[in-house]
């Protein structure tokens, strides 16, 4: 009996940006609806200028209130993703009468690009009590990466790179490196790492380092 071929997931676009030790937070990035209707569509007019567009007959679904993404996905507004769209300016070329190409005007071609619409939620207990990823998907109908299809990614603050092997712990979490993984092990257990001055302050930071390094490595043990 032939067994059915597991859907690959896709891939988010990995970044990892403003990411600090000194804010390590736990934070499970999931897909957060926003109806397009609340957002101003811009389009070119006939001297392509930008102006805003308001289509009549679409209401914006957020302001029914409840459970309103249910009802935007029925209509078929696509709340998770978000489309834009852009424009790029080419030359027109024709050629002459001796066969050379001569620009004679320009033209615009539109583009678009649909994307997930990717929100990060803290997951720790210092924040709504470690339950603000059950509360975005019951109050605000934020899903899951995997139900979109995309594979999960780094659970570290601001930090949206793919999961490593290595960095995956059923006590901490799942991040991208071992680095991510102690950070938030560090918060969890509520270990106080020694504060590394940079070599400006004209401190010896050996010692500091080699402690918060051994801190570090203690945490991983125990993930």
């Amino acid at each position: 009996m032939a067994t059915a071929k597991k859907e690959e997931l896709k891939v988010l676009p990995g970044f990892s940006q403003g990411v600090r030790p000194s804010a390590a937070v736990r934070t499970v990035k999931m897909a957060r609806p926003i109806c397009p209707n609340s957002k101003i569509t811009m389009e070119l007019d006939d001297r392509g200028k930008p102006v805003p567009v308001k289509k009549p007959g679409e209401p914006n679904c957020q302001f029914e209130g409840g459970e309103w993404w249910i009802k935007c996905e029925e209509r078929g507004h696509d709340p998770y993703f978000i489309t834009r769209k852009w424009y790029t300016t080419e030359d027109i070329l024709e050629t002459d009468s001796q066969g050379r190409l001569v620009k004679t005007g320009e033209q615009l071609f539109p583009h678009t690009d649909r994307r997930l619409n990717v929100a990060q939620v803290a997951a720790a207990i210092n924040i709504n009590n470690g339950k603000g990823p059950q509360d975005a998907i019951r109050l605000k109908g934020f899903k899951l990466l995997k139900e979109m299809g995309y594979a999960e990614v780094c659970q570290y603050r601001n930090c949206q790179k793919p999961v490593a092997d290595e960095g995956i712990s059923r006590k901490y979490g799942r991040f991208c490196s071992r680095e991510h993984l102690s950070m938030i092990g560090a918060v969890t257990e509520e270990m106080t790492l020694p504060i590394v001055e940079t070599h400006l302050s004209g401190f010896d930071t050996t010692k500091a380092k080699k402690k918060r390094d051994r801190m570090m490595n203690e945490v991983l043990l125990g993930a």
